[in-house]
């Protein structure tokens, strides 16, 4: 997450943020808020590639909410819009 959503490569920040939904998908509601705080913070970056990493992963994990079907994950998909 430290190194590959922040890649210089953008291919390498899509593979990470996708990735990144894979392993949240095992257990969404207890990994799922945890990373999209730590997601967040790479939206506070001067560097581009970092916001366009915590925006890929963001989006992803929205994705991943929208479609887990628990009751608690409208409310996460909400928090991820801000």
């Amino acid at each position: 997450m430290q190194i590959t959503l922040r890649h210089w490569d953008d291919d390498m920040r899509r593979l990470a943020s996708r990735s990144l939904r894979k392993i949240c998908e095992l257990d969404l509601l207890s990994l799922g808020p945890e990373i999209m705080k730590d997601c967040a913070r790479l939206l506070h970056s001067v560097d581009t590639a970092d916001i366009h990493g915590g925006l890929l992963s963001l989006s992803e994990l929205a994705c991943a909410f929208k479609y887990s079907g628990a009751m608690q994950s409208e409310d996460y998909r909400r928090k991820v819009r801000f």
